[in-house]
């Protein structure tokens, strides 16, 4: 658990070094009068200079890092790519394809080759190159702003010289490029501004021109009275028409309207929206509207009542996983052309604006977009109610039994929302269920007896009853494996969820509520133990955002466990509906914040008395966004009660595989498999019978330089997962403050930020 090695602890803006931590290899023996050689690379971040770069040998473990030498430090030169801080200096670089060349200028060494002989004055050097086999002298000259390139080939020949200019700013910073260009600069703003004293003579020039030449027009227009009448009433026209009224009327975009399904009303209003029932009933009454509209005059139009001129109407709605497209007819009765959301409408004509929507984040039955109109140079908002909620974008995403409840949950605060009723209706037709889907299509006809898609689809509905009923045998109802037909009075089968060698899951509806919930049901029931009765006692008790939650359990005539539904989560939009479909390996970010909520249901259950001793990824279910719930709790008194099949285990903890040497399994236990999963999260690899987590670890970490947090974790993760029970963590709460005192410290550092859920 201790680790020493030599620790970075410069300055992490201006110099950097990959890794800070280089750990001494475990089969380093270092002796009195030996010595040990660290590998560092330096990368500079800031401008060039020379730093004091520090390092220290310390011994590290899970509370910290304690110093057990006293602190090295190193001096560097950082230089520029070309070797020139400024334009008044130049450099040379040397470079060759002979091995260990030492190069000296002027009798004093400046390193091996390739070396960069940085900031030289100009003028003529002597650089000599020189090994145990090889030596040769050579004249150079160095120019100002010029890296001088010098390629020594391993023969008599001389070497091959090449020059290029350095940028203007060489040493990064624009203080040092002024200091050394001030009289660069003095000519150049002499230059600006002798530009701007021939211009500015030049206008004023132009402008006596012009007084001259009017003077001269004037004094020939007084000698012609009816040139000079006219000239009077041009000046007075234009004085008035130049003048600004001292009070313009109120910006239209005060006035809001509102209204559902594209039926529109001004915010000075009361407020009361009319809703109704049927786009069937909307489409008359915005005809009679159109028709009683007056035919649009040829007097100029007042721009506070171009608003009251222009008409909106919902045509149709475009969904797609994350966002819509609602298109707006939009009717301009006025005299001048009104523009909305850029979409020019013509006087008198009709336009369809497609307006994008991003995708409801809360329980309203409808979504208000205002849409921005601009009208002889005036601007006014005005609100139109969109029928688009969470339910509608539930269902473009796929997720269908969501969206059901949602739409549930929505009739319970809106009883007479007739697009919440046909939605449902339409879900339970795709599940089969035509008779719950006649009642709910009865409902409508009872709030609009003229809906006429709920017409349709009850229609429907009725003849396809008739062609059951015609066609013999056709009456035989269509059954769902593993469902027994005692519980049909109760729950209404959708379909089969899952299953494993205990038991089946199916997704079943409520008969009185219409809740989703999901059945588990045992395949075989031999023999009922009272373990089995007093955990299912136990579980029902339980309630935790992350535990899958129990609503029943019975016994007679049937065994079965009436469980929370999930509809999976979503990552990188794509939906998984148990932890072992993720994608392996996810960011650490994501993996650590995923573990993190696993472990506190973990934790939950420990202080209830529960212990799993079967976690696993493929009993932790994924709920929106990305939640995880725990499941398979009760697995052992199942396989007892006479369920068959062999139990399936993710990883065996060591105790699990020999309880004589490592001791009985418990709350470590537990501990030792959340280990297992995250270091299967965050490396893809499923840890072996008798593989370590160190061997794991050491072979990734060669394949996640890239990410520094993983190293943080890795004192965790060994913990997690050590072999013997005393050396892992004590509880789940001990692990949990450790992993919470790394995320926000490591993303503070990082300068990254989370948000949303993650947050």
């Amino acid at each position: 658990m201790r680790r020493i090695g030599l620790l970075y602890e410069g300055d992490m803006t201006k110099v950097t070094a990959v890794p800070s931590f280089v750990e001494i290899s475990r089969d380093l023996n270092i002796t009195p009068g030996k010595h040990a050689t660290f590998g560092f690379t330096l990368l500079p971040v800031g401008t060039p200079g020379s730093y004091d770069l520090s390092f220290s040998v310390v011994m590290r473990s899970a509370t910290g890092d304690q110093k057990i030498t006293e602190v090295f430090v190193k001096h560097v030169t950082i230089v520029p790519t070309d070797g020139i801080s400024s334009p008044v200096n130049g450099s040379i670089f040397v470079e060759s394809p002979v091995l260990d060349l030492d190069v000296y200028l002027d009798s004093a060494f400046m390193g091996n080759v390739p070396a960069i002989i940085a900031d030289v004055k100009p003028g003529q050097y002597m650089i000599r190159v020189k090994n145990d086999t090889f030596e040769r002298t050579f004249s150079v000259d160095v120019e100002r702003g010029v890296m001088t390139r010098l390629l020594v080939r391993g023969d008599e020949k001389i070497p091959v010289v090449t020059k290029k200019r350095a940028g203007p700013v060489s040493d990064g910073t624009l203080i040092g490029y002024i200091e050394v260009n001030v009289p660069l600069i003095i000519i150049i703003s002499l230059i600006l501004l002798a530009c701007i004293g021939v211009g500015m003579y030049g206008l004023r020039k132009r402008n006596r021109t012009e007084k001259d030449r009017k003077k001269k027009e004037d004094k020939e227009d007084e000698e012609d009275p009816e040139k000079e009448r006219s000239k009077k009433e041009k000046d007075l026209l234009d004085k008035i028409h130049s003048k600004k009224p001292l009070f313009e009327g109120l910006s239209s975009s005060s006035d809001i309207s509102h209204g559902v399904y594209g039926k529109v009303s001004d915010r000075s209003g009361t407020g009361h929206i009319s809703r109704k029932k049927s786009s069937k009933g909307i489409e008359k009454k915005n005809s009679t509207k159109d028709s009683s509209k007056p035919k649009p005059s040829s007097k100029p139009t007042k721009p506070d009542t171009i608003k009251d001129d222009v008409d909106f109407q919902f045509r149709d709605l475009t969904t797609r996983p994350g966002s819509a497209t609602a298109s707006i007819g939009v009717s301009n009765h006025s005299s001048v052309p009104v523009s909305v959301e850029d979409h020019t409408i013509s006087p008198g004509g009709f336009g369809i604006v497609p307006v994008e929507i991003s995708e409801p984040t809360n329980d309203e039955p409808d979504t208000i977009i205002s849409l921005r109109i601009f009208a002889e140079g005036s601007e006014f908002f005005k609100n139109i109610i969109i029928p688009y909620n969470r339910g509608i974008a539930l269902l473009a995403r796929g997720v269908v039994e969501k969206a059901y409840e949602y739409f549930r949950a929505l009739l319970v605060t809106h009883p007479d929302n007739v697009d919440g009723l046909f939605q449902q209706a339409q879900i339970l037709l795709n599940w089969g269920l035509e008779e719950e889907a006649q009642s709910v299509l009865q409902e409508i006809l009872v709030l609009d007896p003229e809906h006429e898609a709920a017409l349709n689809a009850l229609n429907q509905i009725q003849d396809k009853a008739a062609r059951k009923k015609d066609k013999a045998g056709s009456d035989a109802v269509i059954k769902i494996s593993g469902y027994p037909d005692e519980l049909s009075d109760r729950y209404t089968p959708i379909r089969v969820l899952g299953d494993d060698p205990f038991a089946t899951v199916i997704l079943v509806r409520k008969n009185d509520t219409g809740d989703l919930r999901a059945l588990k049901i045992p395949r075989t029931i031999e023999k009922i133990g009272s373990s089995l009765f007093t955990e299912i006692s136990l579980l029902y008790q339980l309630r935790h955002p992350y535990v899958l939650r129990m609503y029943k359990a019975e016994f007679y005539p049937v065994v079965m466990l009436e469980l929370e539904f999930v509809s999976g989560g979503w990552y990188e939009d794509k939906q998984y509906m148990r932890v072992s479909d993720l994608p392996v390996p996810l960011p650490n970010h994501v993996s650590s914040l995923l573990i993190e909520k696993i472990a506190e249901g973990l934790a939950y259950l420990h202080r209830q008395g529960v212990r799993h001793y079967h976690l696993s990824p493929k009993y932790i279910l994924l709920d929106e966004p990305l939640n995880p719930k725990i499941s398979g709790l009760i697995r052992e008194s199942l396989r007892s009660a006479g369920g068959g099949g062999v139990e399936e285990f993710f990883v065996c903890a060591p105790e699990q595989v020999d309880p004589s040497f490592f001791g009985k399994p418990g709350k470590r236990t537990d501990i030792y498999q959340l280990g297992v999963i995250w270091l299967w999260l965050m490396t893809g690899r499923i840890m072996e019978k008798g593989e370590s987590a160190d061997e794991i670890i050491s072979m990734t970490m060669d394949n996640v330089t890239s990410d520094p947090s993983f190293e943080l974790y890795i004192p965790l993760l060994k913990k997690l997962t050590a072999r013997f029970k005393k050396d892992r963590y004590a509880s789940v709460e001990a692990f949990l403050d450790d992993l919470k005192g790394i995320i926000p410290d490591f993303y503070i550092k990082e300068g990254m930020a989370l948000s949303g859920d993650d947050a």
